[in-house]
């Protein structure tokens, strides 16, 4: 950012050869008054944002979508900031989402081919694709869709491993979302579908699949999963005999 926040201008690198990193190379952002901007589809290896620093991936001119896809690792200590119609990739690699910052990606597509380790939570404020690969969220991490985001092309091949968190019934009621969820470690996808009565932008349930070991004691020839209410937690768990 010694120049402009232009992301093309060799000069705003601190690179001895003086070029503009690509999809090979591992860029980080320190804090700058320049901070940069990117006006079109860029990739790379690993994004490192620091504390105090920020991205901005904006939105194209022509109508097009401009987008970003990282190969590698993504560690966010500060902002990273994405205009209407901008899309995240994760392209093909093993991946990891980290940092300090929860990111929000307005659109985000995984295409990875495997796991992509979350240990600190997404959110996804318009659309998620599901391509190829999953998204592991660690621990107490999860997955959030906004309200009015979406999910598309979710399969055996390509889910969440994890919680996931819907905000909102997209403007509509009732109105069904199917979480994009399934087994934690083998390729078996397991959506939920909930259905809303009563229209909101900020009621959320939470979702998660588990594998666990089926009581014999407790069986019974119709296994019924139904609920009057949800908890207070606003959290299902979703257990399914094999």
């Amino acid at each position: 950012g010694s120049v402009s926040t232009v992301w093309t201008n060799t000069a705003n690198w601190c690179l001895a050869s003086a070029v503009v990193p690509g999809a090979a190379d591992a860029a980080i952002i320190y804090p700058s008054n320049n901070s940069p901007e990117l006006g079109d589809s860029y990739s790379l290896s690993d994004l490192t944002i620091n504390t105090g620093a920020s991205i901005l991936l904006k939105s194209a001119n022509n109508g097009t979508t401009n987008s970003f896809t990282i190969f590698g690792s993504l560690i966010n200590d500060g902002q990273f900031t994405m205009q209407a119609n901008t899309r995240v990739i994760f392209g093909t690699g093993t991946h990891t989402v980290s940092g300090s910052t929860i990111t929000s990606f307005v659109n985000l597509t995984v295409n990875s081919g495997t796991n992509i380790t979350l240990n600190q939570s997404i959110e996804v404020t318009n659309s998620l694709t599901l391509a190829s690969g999953y998204l592991l969220p660690v621990a107490d991490k999860l997955v959030t869709m906004g309200n009015g985001a979406t999910v598309t092309g979710a399969s055996n091949t390509s889910y969440v491993r994890g919680a996931v968190k819907k905000i909102g019934t997209n403007g509509t009621a009732p109105s069904t979302f199917n979480y994009p969820v399934g087994n934690p470690s083998t390729a078996l996808y397991r959506p939920v579908g909930i259905t809303l009565p009563n229209l909101s932008s900020t009621d959320d349930v939470t979702v998660s699949y588990h594998e666990a070991a089926f009581n014999t004691t407790q069986k019974n020839n119709n296994i019924r999963l139904g609920w009057s209410g949800l908890p207070a937690t606003n959290t299902l768990v979703y257990y399914e005999h094999l």
